[in-house]
């Protein structure tokens, strides 16, 4: 049986038909620690789900169209060169974001050349704290993104069966009043959000740690031959030159006693994993909460 007969009403119909579906994927700033076994965590988790890995739990990732949103400050060339390699090889649609209006405007703006997309899945990787996502965290200009801004956004740019996952910090913990804002997008645009109540756990995104000393030992190698050009470390690893990163001496951001200053470690095919939670604050609920409208 046809879904459409000649007696149909045709903005009834209109209604009826399916439109594009958008999986919109965004990548924050890394400002926060500067170093080298870091620098890349939030952009190798954004390129490893555009090409389809390490999706979320009930991610769609049969869509019409895949953008990728991204806050510069504080990336070299080299490491953008991978959202190149998106746009160039699977047709990625690559959106830089220098302030908050170019987020709005992007999920704002749901028709592209007389198509119009819903957004089906929405996933952050960034800093984040109780009440906002901090895109650009511990630099200027401030790209936060509240729940003040998503009630500002039309409520209806979501697919019906949309997803939001948030693995910035404490997406799902309220500020001082009101809601967390991981509720706020689940009201407003009334889809199922995936979010932490506790910080967020990167450290094993970029890296295993048992390849440390490995990855350690060939950086020290290839810099002795290639001084500030990309080494390649393993087949897993490439070490990308970045000037001034990690460049101090004492604790996590300090590269130059373990000779990774000035680099930023990059897994060749992405992130090995995605990010989970950390153990902090121990106060808060564990495990990745599912909020509903």
């Amino acid at each position: 049986m046809n879904d459409f007969s000649s007696e149909d009403d045709a903005d009834g119909t209109a209604q009826r038909c399916p439109c594009e579906m958008e999986n919109v994927i965004i990548i924050g700033s890394e400002m926060q620690y500067r170093m080298f076994w870091l620098q890349n965590m939030f952009l190798c988790s954004g390129f490893a789900l555009a090409q389809g890995r390490n999706p979320p739990p009930g991610y769609l990732r049969s869509v019409g169209r895949t953008s990728v949103l991204y806050v510069p400050t504080g990336y070299v060339r080299g490491e953008l060169l991978a959202l190149d390699w998106l746009r160039d090889n699977l047709s990625i649609n690559i959106v830089r974001c220098a302030s908050k209006a170019d987020v709005l405007t992007h999920l704002r703006t749901r028709t592209v050349d007389g198509v119009e997309y819903k957004i089906r899945n929405l996933v952050v990787f960034s800093h984040g704290l109780p009440g906002k996502l901090a895109l650009n965290y511990n630099a200027s200009p401030r790209v936060d993104i509240t729940g003040g801004d998503i009630t500002g956004l039309p409520s209806d740019i979501f697919d019906p069966d949309g997803k939001i996952y948030s693995y910035a910090c404490r997406t799902a913990v309220a500020p001082f009043a009101g809601s967390s804002l991981g509720q706020v997008m689940a009201s407003h645009f009334n889809v199922t959000v995936r979010a932490y109540h506790r910080k967020t756990f990167y450290g094993d995104v970029v890296r295993d740690r048992a390849d440390e000393p490995t990855i350690k030992s060939a950086l020290r190698t290839g810099r002795a031959a290639h001084e500030g050009s990309l080494i390649t470390l393993s087949p897993q690893y490439e070490a990308i030159p970045h000037p001034d990163l990690g460049s101090g001496v004492m604790g996590l951001w300090g590269g130059s006693a373990e000779g990774t200053n000035d680099y930023a470690l990059w897994p060749t095919a992405g992130a090995l994993a995605l990010p989970v939670q950390h153990s902090t604050p121990a106060s808060e609920p564990p495990g990745f909460a599912t909020i509903t409208p």
